[in-house]
């Protein structure tokens, strides 16, 4: 199920034309075919329009790093840049930025320097979900490009355990990148595939985050 937000982020942006009012497209069109047809098996299991919503995204999600504070000198930042942004009401950390702002965000101050950090809502609530504290060991499996380590890091204060395992070694260097701009000390990282971690290193965990490819 995880499935359907991560192709929800990379899709939403087809359906909005330059005009800035998003499309409908109902059908999937523009979508990978493989994808449409398993979405459409989805659908038809929990009774839910699930495409419809992948043609109307009209804002960015983007996190505030709590490490690095709590954000309203990032935010007062955005203001500086002209980047319209507001809160997501039932998501501490969560920002929206409307879509026609997204290059400027990306080339922000606050996102450059790691006070911030563009990730859609669905994977901020996916991390939340595991109720991680300061004192836990955890293992983020899969975890390139780091966007959810990051959040593990900041909800156990950078404390604790945290290991970030990613098989791909182009993914992994970039890992490894957005760990180091974050500043995230306590994350370890490590480059091998979850399937083949050493025996009983997995059950030693508090936590375990897969996000599958």
């Amino acid at each position: 199920a995880n499935g359907v937000p991560r192709g929800r982020g990379k899709a939403m942006g087809r359906g909005t034309p330059k005009g800035g009012q998003p499309s409908s497209n109902p059908s999937g069109d523009g979508l990978p075919a493989d994808f449409v047809a398993r979405t459409k098996e989805l659908e038809d299991a929990i009774g839910e329009p699930l495409l419809q919503p992948l043609a109307s995204r009209t804002h960015s999600g983007v996190r505030i790093r709590t490490l690095r504070g709590d954000g309203a000198d990032a935010l007062a930042a955005l203001d500086a840049e002209g980047i319209h942004h507001e809160r997501v009401a039932d998501l501490a950390h969560g920002i929206l930025v409307p879509l026609a702002d997204r290059d400027l965000l990306v080339r922000s101050g606050p996102v450059v320097d790691g006070r911030l950090y563009v990730q859609g809502i669905s994977s901020q609530r996916i991390g939340m979900q595991l109720d991680v504290g300061p004192d836990m060991k955890v293992l983020d499996l899969a975890a390139a490009p780091g966007g959810k380590t990051l959040l593990l890091a900041d909800q156990m204060e950078d404390q604790g355990e945290l290991h970030a395992v990613e098989k791909v070694r182009g993914r992994f260097f970039k890992l490894q990148d957005n760990i180091r701009t974050a500043q995230a000390r306590s994350v370890r990282t490590a480059c091998m595939d979850g399937r083949k971690l050493p025996p009983g290193w997995a059950e030693s965990f508090h936590r375990v985050l897969l996000d599958a490819p």
